[in-house]
This record gives C-alpha cells, sequence and structure tokens, in this order.
C-alpha cells in the first residue's frame, strides 16, 4: 500500500486488496492534531518540519497542498480509508481538517487539491472497483474513463484538469489526463511496453501550464519524467537512485517527489536544476506528494520511535 515501503511504484494491486495496510477507518469531522517535531531536530536541510496526525489514526498522509489548501487520508485501526481537505496555518499550531467521503464509497483517497479548493481522488465501491472523481464547490462528480477499468487520480491545476492512472482489461497501467474536458492516454515511449506485466506510466502532478510529472518503468527500473503540454517527454533521474518518482509540479516548474537508493527512500525537490533531498528528522523513510508555488512540501514518513506512518510540512527557510 501507498504507507508500506514498496520496491516497485504504485499498482492497482495496493488498492485492490482491501483490507490494505492503507486502509482508512471513514469518519464523519475530525480535527487533526499538527506539533512541531522536537526543538533540536526540526529544521532539516533547509526546511523546518511539522508534524501531522489525525487523531486515533494509526497512519495520516499529506498527499496535495495549494497555497495553504491540503489534501489527504488517513487510516485507523479499524482499518477503513477517509480524505480529508483543510488549511495549513502559520499563525495555528492546530488547524482544522475535516474528513470526506465520497457518497456511497467503501474507502476514500483525496490526492490531489488547487488553490481554489477543489479536489481530486479516487474511491473503492462495493465490488472493490476503484473509480475517479473531483469535488469542486462542494459536488462531487465522477471522472469517467475512456476505456473499461479501474482509475485513480492524483493530480488537479487551477483549471480543474486532472492526472491519474488507468487500468484497462491488458492489465498494463496507463497515465491519464482531462484536459479541457478531453480524455488523453499516454506511455514514456521509452518504457516497458504492453503486454508486458510489468509495462506502467503514472501520471501524478501538473501545473497551470498543463505540464505533467509522474514515472515509468523500464528496463528494470522506475524512471520519473516531465511532460510538456505538447506531449514532449524528458527523463527525471535523481543521482544515484533505483527509482525516481516525481509526484508534484508547481506554477515555477519546481517539481516534489520521492526517490530510493542504497540508504533507503527519501523525498526531493528539483527546483533550479538541483535536487534537494528531504529526510525528516527521526525518520526511516520519507516520501513527498505534494508542493506549492512557495516551495513548501507535504507528504508522509516512517517513524523510527512508534513504527508508525505520519505526514509532514516542510516550509523551506530562507536558503
Amino acid at each position: 500500500g501507498v504507507f508500506a515501503v514498496r520496491a516497485t511504484p504504485i499498482s492497482m494491486q495496493d488498492f485492490t486488496g482491501i483490507p490494505l495496510e492503507m486502509n482508512f477507518k471513514t469518519s464523519l469531522k475530525g480535527l487533526f492534531a499538527i506539533t512541531l517535531l522536537t526543538a533540536g531536530s526540526a529544521h532539516a536541510a533547509g526546511f523546518s518540519y511539522q508534524q501531522v496526525d489525525y487523531p486515533g489514526a494509526v497512519a495520516t498522509g499529506i498527499y496535495g497542498i495549494a497555497g495553504n489548501n491540503l489534501s489527504g487520508f488517513y487510516e485507523t485501526a479499524a482499518g477503513v480509508a477517509n480524505g480529508f481537505t483543510g488549511v495549513r496555518s502559520t499563525r495555528a499550531a492546530t488547524p482544522t481538517l475535516v474528513s470526506y467521503t465520497y457518497p456511497g464509497a467503501v474507502y476514500t483517497f483525496l490526492t490531489g487539491i488547487n488553490a481554489l479548493g477543489d479536489t481530486t481522488g479516487f474511491y473503492s465501491d462495493a465490488l472493490g472497483g476503484l473509480n475517479g472523481f473531483t469535488v469542486k464547490a462542494g459536488v462531487a462528480t465522477p471522472v469517467s474513463t475512456p476505456v473499461f477499468g479501474s482509475m485513480v487520480l492524483f493530480g488537479i491545476n487551477l483549471q480543474g484538469d486532472v492526472t491519474g492512472l488507468v487500468a484497462p482489461n491488458s492489465g498494463c497501467l496507463t497515465a491519464f489526463s482531462v484536459i479541457t474536458g478531453s480524455h488523453v492516454l499516454f506511455d514514456d515511449p521509452a518504457g516497458d511496453a504492453c503486454p508486458a506485466a510489468t509495462a506502467m506510466t503514472e501520471a501524478h502532478g501538473i501545473n497551470q501550464a498543463r505540464s505533467i510529472v509522474g514515472f515509468y518503468t523500464g528496463h528494470g527500473s522506475v524512471v520519473g519524467f516531465l511532460r510538456s503540454p505538447t506531449g514532449r517527454m524528458s527523463d527525471i533521474v535523481v543521482p544515484g537512485a533505483t527509482a525516481t518518482e516525481p509526484n508534484a509540479i508547481n506554477t515555477g516548474g519546481q517539481i516534489a517527489g520521492l526517490y530510493d537508493d542504497a540508504s533507503g527512500r527519501h523525498g526531493f525537490v528539483l527546483r533550479d536544476g538541483t535536487y534537494v533531498t528531504l529526510n525528516v528528522p527521526g525518520a526511516v523513510l520519507t516520501e513527498a506528494y505534494g508542493l506549492n508555488d512557495a516551495g513548501v512540501v507535504v507528504g508522509d514518513f516512517l517513524s523510527a520511535s512508534d513504527g508508525q506512518y505520519h505526514g509532514f510540512i516542510a516550509t523551506p527557510q530562507g536558503d
């Protein structure tokens, strides 16, 4: 699952074996307790880190940030998934975040959010199918898929364009976007080709210019990509990494994601051609999923002290 260390990127198998390691509990509304990490280790690698935990949850992750708007999902001991939205505050240590359940869903995962507060995500239904949706001005709308199969959505920009992946009957995972109402399916030409079982391209982040970031499998490795608005694909590879997974891109073209190397899993930000590593103090691993225009990064980390996943907000410190 998302909260498990993966040797490979997210696959449909991560979500279809419900209950999952990332199963989250359905609840109505809740307050998130956001606390600073211990004073001696609150700053690292040019960032100040905040830990985010949903009360009673066994795992929490923040997956989207735009302006101060946040989105994510959490898991409790009962093993049911639920999403949340909220607003980051630089003044309050405990901002109010509200749980969200897609109507009729068994599990709900909120992933992307834009500056208007519109969100995207996916839910599982009673039959175990995965379905993408958006919520705009409080109205939930399913997103149709151009092929028969499951859909997972990850990103949404200010125009309401969305990105994700679909799993057609072939079993291959194909990147997917809906831009100005038009469905686009695409695979990285450098990746493994269908019908190979390893064939996979995932589209995660999209910015206002409609540049898209994600990753694909190719030749036994996981490689990041940047897709230009005209469809040109460029690789993104953190030096020394065995896997690179970009997850978000902001208006200025900065990119955030995660990578694996010989020492484990880390978050990263790519800005001005330079890779900056994020390691939450006290974490066994760090995963970055969201990035706003101010360079604030969100994600989750596995704590060495309690063995649980927690969300984080990483604020750049004037470097």
